[in-house]
């Protein structure tokens, strides 16, 4: 039987996530519990989702003030179909709703329904649902068809958790209102924040003890991906990482003098879910690839799109049948497709980039800027000027003619340039930035 939410006892992982579909897919009464939506960022990744869950699973628990008259809805910020493939998914967490989920149920509460399809809404404004981001700090949604400014009209920003540089969205005096950078993920700073607040458990009898292993078992996938099991140097894994790391292990090892059978390994637990996460890319489209750790922001009237990629570009080249002209022709039906979905007046999808791990053996990671108008262009030039920190280098890979040479036939509009990122110790985290304020100057 699923727990009554809010929750007296924490429940299995499992049974928590269908009591939260239980929230989300029923009609509303006047006993209906308002509800506080806790959403990731655009990229639906490992560390985004299970941010959400943890801080929606210990503010559920009705000994937390926050959570009386109230229930934390986790919901994964993924506005298109749900793949089959995605390395991600765990069987329990196939539970977790995704913004598609909301969309397509005929069951979904109307206050919901109402925030992600207004253009369908039979009523007038309600009371707006309080939003907290995790994973971001300004909020992305992006409906096709659906301008975002009418999605966020109905939504409350009332705090967040992020390790990525503040944009100033969130108000001063929002409650969380966390921005931290430095921080390898941001699991780490949801685990910090429940710890430091009081919100998370003490002294647990056996039941609960497992269930909240549980939970930690789940929140140390992300933090051991993004820190690459915490070996990782510089910004990517901080000593709060490695605290955050040591907690979690004592909750499960915890459970082991309890009489339940805690055999878990670090090691063998990080090697497997990193492999999935690398060879899963085996198994999607172009499209698919590029939308997999995808992040969107618009600056002026220019939309950039930046796909953070787990393979190299020399194994993209040499994936596809085409090789890399079928690799130019994905990147310039995936701007149409992005361009067909843009909802704003004026605004052109114009930039794209790419960003890859590199090769072994080569110079850095890899980023590739693929620009789709004469005024983005300039980005290029521009971008390059302003990015020193990230230490960027011509490319010269072992299949640069062959790129170059497809590119070149195919460039109507589009001009590109790939470079070496020799700082290794920098990430999307610090590109994105750069990218943006390029953009932003191309337009002044």
């Amino acid at each position: 039987m699923n727990p009554g939410l809010p929750f007296q006892r924490y429940p299995p992982l499992l049974e928590y996530l269908r009591a939260i579909r239980n929230v989300v897919f029923s009609p509303i009464t006047p006993e209906t519990a308002r509800i506080v939506l806790v959403l990731g960022n655009p990229s639906a990744d490992l560390d985004s989702f299970i941010s959400a869950i943890t801080y929606s699973y210990f503010q559920n628990h009705v000994n937390n003030q926050r959570a009386r008259g109230a229930i934390f809805v986790p919901l994964l910020n993924m506005p298109k179909t749900r793949k089959a493939n995605q390395d991600d998914d765990k069987a329990c967490l196939k539970e977790v709703i995704t913004i598609r989920d909301v969309l397509d149920s005929d069951d979904t509460r109307s206050d919901l329904r109402h925030v992600f399809r207004p253009d369908l809404s039979e009523s007038s404004l309600g009371p707006k649902i309080p939003l907290v981001l995790v994973d971001h700090n300004a909020p992305a949604i992006s409906i096709p068809k659906i301008p975002s400014s009418s999605i966020l009209a109905n939504l409350d920003l009332i705090g967040c958790i992020d390790h990525h540089v503040d944009e100033h969205v969130i108000p001063e005096g929002s409650s969380p209102r966390i921005v931290t950078t430095g921080i390898g993920s941001c699991t780490t700073l949801v685990v910090s924040h429940l710890r430091q607040s009081g919100t998370w458990p003490k002294v647990l009898d056996s039941p609960q003890s497992a269930a909240v292993a549980e939970v930690c078992h789940l929140a140390l996938a992300p933090i051991l991906v993004d820190t690459k099991n915490l070996k990782a140097g510089g910004e990517k894994c901080s000593d709060l990482d490695r605290a955050i790391v040591a907690v979690l292990q004592n909750e499960m090892s915890g459970t082991a003098m309890m009489g339940i059978k805690s055999s878990w390994n670090r090691d063998d637990f990080y090697e497997p879910v990193f492999a999935a996460k690398a060879a899963s890319l085996d198994l999607l489209t172009a499209q698919e690839m590029f939308e997999r750790d995808y992040k969107s922001w618009t600056e002026g009237a220019i939309e950039i799109g930046i796909s953070s990629l787990v393979r190299p570009v020399s194994w993209l080249v040499e994936h596809f049948k085409g090789g890399a002209a079928e690799l130019a022709g994905e990147i310039q039906r995936f701007a149409k497709q992005m361009q067909d979905e843009q909802t704003s007046d004026g605004v052109g999808f114009e930039v794209f980039v790419m960003l890859t791990p590199g090769p072994k053996g080569g110079k850095g990671k890899e980023v590739v800027m693929v620009t789709f108008s004469d005024r983005a262009a300039k980005v290029i030039e521009v971008f390059e000027e302003k990015a020193g920190e990230l230490k960027l280098e011509d490319w010269d890979d072992r299949c640069r003619e062959d790129f170059k040479a497809a590119f070149d036939k195919q460039c109507g509009q589009m001009r590109y340039k790939v470079w070496w990122m020799t700082n290794r110790e920098k990430t999307r985290k610090q590109g994105a930035p750069l990218v943006r304020e390029a953009v932003s100057a191309v337009q002044q």
